[in-house]
This record gives structure tokens, C-alpha cells and sequence, in this order.
């Protein structure tokens, strides 16, 4: 379960899996998010540990008042396996879908999975990974950390450091707009996601590199 006695809860705001016994799927969360369903998810071929998205709008949606909006510090990580597309976008969380609000974690930017932040107003900034994981077969887990006060975003790969700090130039607390969202299209309603994707944990803080690896070590035997 996400609330595993390895799991590391010190800040932890959001967590879901699809692995949890409630009938319906993701809708173990924590701190104050209610979860709709778009589209008809399913589980995997590999069993109710991630679900699938077949690129036809299946979607969760998490809200707008949950507690991975509007925040400073923040740590999001998630395990994907990116399905074989075109679609430049394929987004594994996101705290806002608006274009250029909040924070997104996604498996596929016109190739290499990264991180994208905007300003709500003009400015927006991407974090890329240098590594395309699309339709390699595999799952990863891919992670990014954002610090308020430097507003760097650094990414890490399978509990490695992948990208280090960019400074985004995107600084305080994060500015939101629309639905938190898991499998989502982040502002274009024609980018849906095609894949297969397993847990996924924000931080309200930076978590330092041996916890990002202690995450992947406590995990790792679901995915790989």
C-alpha cells in the first residue's frame, strides 16, 4: 500500500495505488482530495498494480482546494511505463492541468520524460530529462524536486540523480489553476495518456537524495 511502513510519510500530502483494495481505483489518497473519474481506466496485464490508459481520456482528477496545490517546496515521484506514441504530452501527475500553472511530472516531452512549471501569466520553464522512455517496455520511476526559495527543479531516475538543480526562474509558491490530476493531458484536450502507471507520492519538501533512493529500493520489486 502507498502508506507502507517504508514509505516515508514526513511531509507527505498525496499518495495513491492502484494496487489498493477499495473497489475502485486510486481512490486511496490522503489529506483532503475526493477523486473523479473520466474515461473507463483499467487495470494492467500484469495485474492491479498500475492501470492502463489507452490514449482515449481516461483520466483521475483530484480537484482544486487538495494539499499538493499552492505549494513551495515540493517533491513529486511516480512509477510509469510509457506506452508507444506519437503524442508530444503525456503527463504522470500534475497538480494543475492548466497551461502554464502548477507543477507536472511527465513521462513524455516530445521525447525525454521531464519536469514543466509555469507562472499562470507568461512564463513557463521545462526540466528535461535527456532520456525518451517511450515504448522501452519498461517501468521507471521518475521524480522531481522543487525548491521555492532558488526555484530549481532537479529530476532523478530510479532513485538516482538524473538532472541536476535548473534554475527555472520561477520562484515562491507555485501558482494553480484547474484540476490536480493523475494520467492527464496538462492543457491540451487531445494528449492523452497511453501507458501504464503505478504509485505515485508528493512531498510538501525537497526530500534529500538517500530518501529518493530509499523510495525506489522500498518499490522497486512491484515494477521491475
Amino acid at each position: 500500500m502507498f502508506f507502507g511502513p517504508k514509505i516515508i510519510t514526513d511531509g507527505l500530502v498525496f499518495a495513491v495505488d492502484p494496487a489498493a483494495d477499495r473497489g475502485t481505483y486510486m481512490e486511496d489518497v490522503v489529506k483532503g482530495a475526493s477523486v473523479t473519474v473520466a474515461g473507463t481506466p483499467d487495470s494492467s496485464t500484469e495485474g492491479v498494480k498500475t492501470v492502463t490508459f489507452g490514449a482515449n481520456g481516461e483520466q483521475y482528477h483530484y480537484g482544486t482546494s487538495n494539499s499538493t496545490r499552492g505549494l513551495e517546496d515540493i517533491t513529486i515521484m511516480g512509477w510509469v511505463k510509457q506506452g508507444n506514441t506519437s503524442q508530444p504530452h503525456q503527463t504522470l501527475f500534475c497538480t494543475s492541468r492548466s497551461y502554464r500553472y502548477g507543477l507536472k511530472l511527465m513521462s513524455r516531452y516530445h521525447g525525454q520524460w521531464s519536469a514543466w512549471i509555469g507562472n499562470g501569466g507568461t512564463n513557463d520553464f521545462l526540466v528535461g530529462s535527456g532520456h525518451n522512455i517511450t515504448n522501452v517496455d519498461e517501468f521507471y520511476l521518475i521524480c522531481c524536486t522543487r525548491r521555492a526559495d532558488t526555484s530549481d527543479i532537479a529530476l532523478y531516475e530510479d532513485g538516482a540523480l538524473k538532472t541536476a538543480a535548473t534554475n527555472t526562474g520561477i520562484s515562491g509558491s507555485i501558482v494553480e489553476n484547474s484540476n490536480t490530476a493523475y494520467g492527464s493531458e496538462y492543457h491540451s484536450q487531445g494528449y492523452y495518456h497511453f501507458g501504464k502507471l503505478g504509485q505515485v507520492w508528493v512531498w510538501d519538501r525537497v526530500l534529500e537524495d538517500s530518501e529518493i533512493l530509499s523510495m525506489y529500493k522500498a518499490t522497486e520489486s512491484r515494477y521491475k
